[in-house]
């Protein structure tokens, strides 16, 4: 019985070293043969960069809004009466865009923003795009549309903007912005929108 249990505990001491053997000498041989990059990662995109300045002009029906959004600033500026561009500027802001359209264009902007509210005959009512489209063609008031744009950016900045918003701006006009061009400005758009300045 003792000499089972003394070969017993050889064979497993010697399985036990022989483990810790193969073991030990996988681990150096792995360690070693493991190298650290050559080359250091400096710029890792974990973030997107901020989007470049850009100035659009709206042309609906003959007539003109142009928009700066300002990411580095962070903040929207509109002209309901845009001056001839010049240079590539309107008003010193560069014109990188134009967006020719008719009434859908305008119907398709106030929907994708959930309609706008407006004061019309002493009441604020709210209006769909094409309620809206049929309310520019009754007046030609440069304070209703401005207050259709500040209605509309507060909806943006308030509740933010989807894809759709920027597929329908380029799908409904004549234009050299494409939807990639755009795609990055959802993110900023709010915070724009809530900072809104007119120049006019």
């Amino acid at each position: 019985m003792k000499s089972k249990f003394k070969l017993f505990l050889k064979t497993f001491i010697i399985c036990s070293l022989s483990f810790a053997v193969f073991v030990g000498a996988g681990y150096l041989y792995l360690s070693n043969s493991f190298k650290a990059a050559d080359n250091e990662v400096l710029n890792v995109p974990y973030s997107q960069t901020l989007s470049e300045n850009k100035g659009v002009l709206f042309i609906c029906n003959g007539k003109k809004i142009f928009f700066y959004l300002d990411f580095i600033e962070n903040k929207l500026v509109a002209s309901l009466n845009p001056e001839k561009a010049e240079n590539g500027e309107i008003y010193g802001y560069s014109h990188d865009y134009t967006l020719e359209g008719n009434d859908s264009l305008i119907s398709n902007i106030i929907d994708c923003v959930g309609g706008v509210e407006v004061f019309a005959e002493e009441d604020k009512l709210r209006y769909t795009g094409f309620q809206v489209v049929e309310l520019l063609k009754q007046s030609n008031s440069k304070e209703l549309r401005r207050e259709i744009i500040k209605d509309a950016c507060e909806k943006i900045a308030e509740y933010g903007i989807g894809n759709e918003f920027f597929s329908s701006i380029v799908n409904n006009s004549k234009t050299e912005l494409k939807f990639s061009e755009c795609y990055l400005w959802r993110e900023y758009l709010p915070q724009l929108s809530a900072n809104l300045h007119f120049i006019d």
